[in-house]
Order: structure tokens, then C-alpha cells, then sequence
């Protein structure tokens, strides 16, 4: 609920933002710092390092790519692979494999105007 994406660097002992305002829900895409989510509530990364988010309070996937930009993808991007085995975990959480299609990105989402 506090419409960010905090990263734990444990080896480094810091902790970053990655991607939206904390403490600021909106919907916007943008850079670091300009962009904004609306109760993100879960994240997926592939294995080339870009970080997929489900924006609950937007309906809408937002993808971080590995420059730190983030986009809103079309509704539809994103479906569920049956292809892709999902880890076991020792814990209660329920992992789906999904392939998402990067350049499907909307282009109606304005990129956030920090004054």
C-alpha cells in the first residue's frame, strides 16, 4: 500500500527504490523518480533483469526494464506458459510461468512531469 518497489540489497546491506513514489499513487511512466503506481501487489523479473509489476490500483502490468524506465504494456501482453516451470519454494506463494511481450507498450500512458 505504499505504491512502490523496494529492493533489498542484503550482501550490500541497502535498501532501494526501483520503481514509483513512495507514499504517491498515480499512474505514470517515466524514469526513476517520475514514474508512479497505484498499489502494486505483485512483481516478476526475467532472466535478462527486467522487472514486471501487476499495478492492482491501475489494472495494468507495468514493466521496469534494466534502464530503470518503466512502461505500462498493453492489456493482453502478458499470458500464462504452461511451458515454463515455476520453482519450489518453501513457502506459501503461488508462482505462475507467464511470457510477456516487451515492445507491446501503451502508448496512451503519459510519461509523469515532476514541478
Amino acid at each position: 500500500m505504499n505504491h512502490c518497489i523496494r529492493m533489498i540489497n542484503v550482501a550490500q546491506a541497502y535498501v532501494s527504490t526501483v520503481a514509483g513514489i513512495c507514499g504517491t499513487p498515480g499512474h505514470a511512466d517515466g524514469i526513476y523518480t517520475q514514474n508512479l503506481l497505484n498499489k502494486p501487489d505483485m512483481v516478476g523479473i526475467d532472466p535478462f533483469g527486467v522487472l514486471f509489476i501487476h499495478d492492482a490500483g491501475n489494472n495494468v502490468i507495468k514493466m521496469r526494464q534494466t534502464n530503470g524506465y518503466v512502461s505500462t504494456l498493453l492489456h493482453g501482453a502478458c499470458r500464462h506458459d504452461l511451458n515454463i516451470g515455476v520453482p519450489k519454494i518453501p513457502f506459501e506463494l503461488h508462482l505462475r510461468g507467464m511470457i510477456c511481450y516487451k515492445n507491446w507498450k501503451d502508448s496512451v500512458v503519459k510519461p509523469h512531469t515532476v514541478l
